[in-house]
């Protein structure tokens, strides 16, 4: 659905790095070596965007910037509508936002790591190709999935965690996105994604009726 929008046709890397304001600010890290997630002014996204470097933004939709880029698209058909989160008059706010901007140089991607809340997920490329590999529903803990720092002295960069834990991993699925492929992710499953592009894409967490008894522990009804 992602190449009816027109956020396929505006959001190439080039075109993002001048239409954002360098005052605006995002939540996102310019270091594959540390996991420094922190507020960042986009003049130093863009610099990064220019020169090549590294750079991972995942971000809410919170924004005057995000706002507009909002326009460019919609939330796919199969996902309208079906948020019982957005029904509820007194959503804890410490759940966190459920929806998301991504964006990021290749070699870059997330941690092995649950989504909150006991939510699916619906993600869609916009550029770029993507790496996911999604664990088995069985697999509730992260510590079979993350390397061991005692093991070794030398810092770990996630193309180091894709190339050997990632790609060795047994019982999982791998699965490539594509630009303009929309991915659906059910509620549970331990996973984490590695972007082989350039790539950037949305995002959004919801809960859904047929994950009611999820819900109900988190909510505590």
């Amino acid at each position: 659905c992602g190449d009816e929008w027109p956020a396929s046709r505006e959001w190439s890397f080039s075109n993002l790095a001048d239409r954002i304001h360098p005052d605006s600010t995002w939540k996102a890290t310019l270091d594959p070596l540390q996991n420094d997630w922190k507020m960042t002014p986009w003049r130093n996204i863009q610099k990064a965007i220019r020169s090549g470097q590294f750079f991972y933004i995942f971000d809410q939709w919170g924004n005057s910037q995000a706002k507009l880029l909002m326009k460019d698209f919609t939330v796919p058909g199969p996902f309208q509508n079906v948020d019982m989160y957005q029904w509820l008059q007194d959503y804890p706010a410490n759940y966190g936002p459920r929806k998301w901007f991504v964006m990021g140089s290749g070699n870059s991607g997330t941690d092995p790591h649950l989504d909150p809340s006991g939510t699916e997920a619906w993600n869609t490329v916009i550029q770029g190709l993507k790496w996911w590999i999604i664990y088995p529903d069985e697999e509730e803990s992260l510590e079979h999935v993350v390397c061991d720092p005692s093991c070794s002295a030398t810092d770990l960069t996630t193309r180091h965690w894709y190339a050997s834990v990632g790609a060795n991993a047994s019982h999982v699925q791998h699965l490539l996105q594509k630009s303009g492929e929309t991915l659906y992710l059910p509620a549970g499953l331990v996973h984490a994604v590695y972007n082989f592009q350039d790539s950037v894409g949305v995002t959004e967490n919801y809960a859904s009726p047929r994950d009611l008894w999820i819900l109900w522990e988190y909510l505590k009804l």
